[in-house]
């Protein structure tokens, strides 16, 4: 009976064979289809192949700081630089992508010493960890929660290939791209830690963002090499994208007018009256306050449509309706005409006075500069970490 509990079902040679037979030979002598039950690598297993996963890189940890006793304080510190990426990224470089005199890894001369006499599961996954490599990738195709295809923009006429982990799988879409460690498994490949995301940081594509980064900051132009440059240099390419996306927000908000204008009105007209005096204007319609609003003590509330909206605001609307240029609100001796924008305001104040007429008379105005404000709080991006090119093709936010 307990021999027979060490027997299972083997789909590549169609016959029972035993337990420890399955784990020496499986995808080493045996091709083990992933519909297998027993097979550490299938997707539907994948929780085992964490755990096997887990055990491979403690080792491969421990074999770094035997080799090198300062490197895991390399690795604290460079946590502390980069608190997203620093650790993982060292810790990738210095076990997959720095080389001794003789020209090997710590993982490739680990696994040339016989990689601890680990179990064929784990010799396999280390085989796929020497394998490891920067990629760009782009996502062609969502598959499932925890798989999809993609292609790596760094390799010329490179093929789809089926990716499985459940964080990025979760969350992936489609044509979105990032900058990640990848490498090989049986039926799959795996991302190997965290990635750097390019979606909506430029105008460009994510290959022309990476090679204005890699230029700008010193790298080379050859692709073999600029692979390698991009395993020891990731940090550096993400602090530079984050850079550039913080200039670029800067030199929008920079383009907009961001002056906030409240026009204060003396009511010389009864209440009743002169509102509905104002929500017979020509693009007016009437609203509630807000409580933070109706505290301050008005009693109702109007808004001004804008009869010339900019291209970019007739596009954020289509289908939403017109654009509003400002809003009215109406105390009980005292109106305020605001918003945002002095210019677009400002046609508000002369299209509601003329309306208007001696019904109300100015008494003051309030203006606030938010993109001054914001860059008094903000010291600003690191610009020389910016590539002039892509700082192009700014427009501006209208709101």
């Amino acid at each position: 009976m307990g021999q027979a509990k060490k027997r299972r079902a083997c789909p590549a040679l169609n016959r029972e064979i035993p337990a420890a037979e399955c784990g020496a030979n499986r995808h080493v002598r045996y091709a083990c289809p992933e519909t297998c039950a027993f097979n550490p690598f299938a997707p539907a297993n994948y929780a085992e192949l964490l755990e096997i996963d887990g055990g491979v890189d403690l080792a491969l940890m421990k074999r770094l700081h035997a080799a090198d006793r300062m490197a895991i304080t390399r690795l604290r510190a460079a946590e502390k630089e980069n608190r997203g990426h620093g650790f993982h990224a060292a810790a990738v470089w210095h076990l997959h992508g720095k080389r001794d005199a003789e020209g090997l890894t710590v993982a490739e001369r680990w696994a040339r010493e016989g990689s601890g006499g680990g179990r064929n599961d784990e010799q396999l996954l280390l085989r796929g960890k020497l394998q490891m490599r920067i990629a760009l990738l782009e996502v062609r195709r969502v598959l499932d929660a925890q798989r999809f295809e993609a292609i790596d923009l760094l390799e010329p006429d490179g093929a789809p290939r089926v990716f499985l982990d459940r964080s990025v799988g979760a969350r992936a879409a489609r044509f979105s791209t990032f900058l990640t460690w990848v490498y090989p498994l049986p039926h799959f490949w795996r991302m190997s830690g965290s990635g750097i995301g390019f979606d909506d940081v430029t105008p460009f594509p994510a290959r022309e963002t990476i090679a204005a980064l890699v230029a700008h900051l010193g790298g080379p132009a050859e692709l073999a090499a600029q692979r390698r440059w991009l395993a020891e240099h990731f940090v550096r390419i993400d602090e530079a994208l984050a850079e550039t996306g913080l200039e670029r927000r800067r030199r929008m908000f920079a383009m907009m007018d961001t002056t906030w204008v409240a026009a204060t009105y003396e009511l010389r007209a009864p209440f009743d009256a002169a509102r509905a005096r104002l929500l017979g204007a020509p693009g007016v319609l009437d609203e509630e306050p807000s409580k933070e609003e109706s505290a301050q003590g008005m009693l109702g509330a109007a808004v001004w449509l804008d009869d010339q909206p900019s291209v970019g605001r007739q596009f954020a609307q289509a289908g939403a309706g017109q654009p509003v240029a400002g809003r009215v609100l109406l105390g009980a001796k005292e109106w305020r005409v605001e918003g945002l924008g002095a210019k677009r305001v400002g046609r508000v104040r002369a299209a509601f006075e003329a309306w208007m007429g001696e019904r109300v008379a100015f008494v003051r105005e309030r203006r606030d500069d938010l993109n001054a404000r914001m860059a008094s709080d903000d010291p600003g991006p690191n610009v020389a970490l910016v590539p002039p090119r892509l700082l192009e093709r700014i427009m501006p936010l209208d709101v």
